[in-house]
């Protein structure tokens, strides 16, 4: 999300004069979704 993609209040500006980043957005590296664990399952069946 940069400075650019905000609207601003009328009569105010950014300090800075660049479209700087006000915030990243991610899924966190840990997070399964159920059709990793019913993938992993059908995995762990397959190898017995």
């Amino acid at each position: 999300l940069y400075i650019s993609d905000v609207t601003l209040p009328e009569g105010t500006k950014p300090t800075i004069d660049r479209d700087f980043v006000i915030a990243n957005i991610s899924a966190p590296s840990g997070l399964r979704s159920e059709e990793n664990e019913a993938e992993d399952g059908e995995e762990a069946a397959a190898e017995e």
